[in-house]
């Protein structure tokens, strides 16, 4: 993912193969390892007895920790080619985090709560796990956060100051040769599946809580009207009107974590008439970094099939 290697997350995929080989050593001690690492008496004598237990836990904890480890070498852009394991970003997003569960122990604290020596040493080390993931994972978006060269249609509207974080180009057979641009937009978002509409309202529920925009459901423009008579600063469906060209839409969406917009192109290759989608996210912010980290992925999957489903439906 960056071109030299990144450090923290070097030093994070080190932490996690060490906690592994921490975890294949307590296997191997038996009982009173477990007990020393608090893994509690009960397990410890399961361990003694030759339960088969302890050993399938602390061996599955191994390897979920060596997994991390790999995330965390190919998140550095050392050792492992980023293309052999998926989601990166998001991947590491999901170890910090999780690894910042350490902060759970704070109200324990200030509580009644019985707080043992174990439960706060390990909750520091886990804790300071999460903050190298957590800086490292910070300098992969940032180095992610440069203009990338896209396919996409550079029209003058397309060209924004901010950066480019996702562009996506999909071209496919003009469901409605002799319609506008807009009349053809407005055709296939009616036909979006309901899956689709289900997404986005699941979408709409979540990001209400970081303050974002409720943007309501992609296949009911609100107030639909014919193509001739939007304009520019108009609402269509979950975007505003900024270009109605007959042959080419522009539309957008603004919001605090990034600005998304979206062309419409109508042409012909070869004699057949086709359609040309474009999609470009400027982002704002980290949050915009985070919020794309995770519907970036998902965007490349559904859409391809939900524009096959409109525009064949």
């Amino acid at each position: 993912m960056n071109a030299a290697p990144n450090p923290w997350l070097l030093l994070g995929a080190l932490l996690s193969a060490l906690a592994a080989s921490l975890h294949l050593a307590i296997i191997v001690k038996g009982g009173p390892w477990y007990r020393f690492f608090g893994a509690g008496e009960e397990m410890a004598r399961m361990a003694e007895a030759g339960h088969w237990y302890p050993t399938v836990l602390t061996a599955s904890i191994a390897v979920v920790l060596g997994l991390w480890s790999a995330y965390a070498l190919a998140g550095a852009g050392w050792l492992i080619s980023p293309t052999g394991l998926p989601w990166i970003r998001t991947g590491l997003c999901l170890i910090t985090t999780i690894y910042l569960r350490g902060l759970a122990i704070v109200p324990d604290v200030v509580g009644t709560a019985q707080v043992t020596p174990f439960l706060v040493w390990s909750s520091v080390v886990c804790v300071g796990y999460g903050v190298v993931h957590g800086v490292g994972l910070v300098q992969v978006w940032e180095a992610a956060v440069k203009v990338r060269a896209c396919r996409c249609r550079r029209t003058a509207a397309f060209m924004r100051r901010w950066p480019v974080l996702f562009c996506r180009l999909l071209t496919f057979a003009d469901p409605r040769p002799l319609a506008t641009a807009l009349d053809t937009y407005l055709a296939l978002v009616a036909r979006t599946p309901r899956w689709m509409d289900a997404l986005m309202a699941l979408r709409n529920q979540t990001v209400r809580w970081f303050g974002l925009k409720h943007l309501g459901a992609l296949g009911s423009p609100r107030a639909p009207k014919a193509g001739v008579t939007y304009r520019p600063g108009d609402r269509v469906g979950i975007f505003t009107l900024e270009q109605n060209d007959p042959r080419e839409l522009i539309l957008f969406d603004d919001d605090k974590h990034l600005l998304v917009q979206l062309s419409l192109y109508k042409h012909t290759v070869a004699g057949q008439a086709m359609v040309s989608l474009s999609t470009v996210v400027h982002i704002h912010n980290r949050l915009g970094r985070v919020y794309m980290s995770l519907v970036g992925p998902v965007h490349r999957r559904i859409v391809p099939r939900m524009l096959m489903q409109a525009a064949h439906g």
